[in-house]
């Protein structure tokens, strides 16, 4: 029964964390080497699933370039 005016504790509590956008600052941060353990894991995983491969840099073409996205995961589904 719900009493006017009673305080109820929240059911769900977001936990809000503020992540780095870029590598520069995320490396310079106190949790910098669990970022750069990350990092080694996806290249690796790069790698191992044999999803790029290095070709001379074609002069009259754009490179595609790429960017590190670092965000902080609360539990195992992100």
């Amino acid at each position: 029964m719900k009493v006017p005016g009673e305080f109820k504790e929240p059911q769900n509590i977001v936990l809000m964390i503020k992540d780095q956008v870029i590598y520069e600052k995320a490396m310079l941060r106190s949790n910098a080497i669990y970022w750069k353990k990350a990092c080694a894991e996806e290249l690796e995983e790069f790698i191992r699933q044999n999803l790029f491969s290095t070709i001379p840099r074609p002069i009259e073409h754009k490179v595609v370039r790429c960017k590190w996205v670092f965000k902080t995961k609360l539990d195992e589904n992100g």
